[in-house]
């Protein structure tokens, strides 16, 4: 065993410096993707709650109907996860 680690430690060594690399680049990948999706997920709201103020409603109801519709938005990506 301690034979064959030597004769490969030139190997290990590179797999373990590709991890290192990858230990520090994956949490800024997964930062960036949780903003991009946050991101979008406003931009949705905000077209909801925009496409809300064409209608004369009371401030309580345009907050209920919009409050419903993003709910309805965010099952849908839901249900669509699960289906993957």
């Amino acid at each position: 065993m301690m034979e064959w680690i030597n004769e490969n430690s030139g190997l290990l060594s590179l797999v373990a410096a590709i991890a290192a690399v990858a230990g520090i680049f994956v949490p800024f990948i997964i930062r960036w993707l949780d903003k991009k999706e946050k991101r979008q997920e406003l931009l949705e709201e905000y077209d909801i709650r925009k496409s809300m103020d064409i209608f004369p409603m009371s401030h309580e109801e345009r907050e209920f109907y919009a409050q419903r519709e993003i709910l309805k938005n965010k099952l849908k990506k839901i249900k669509k996860l699960d289906k993957e």
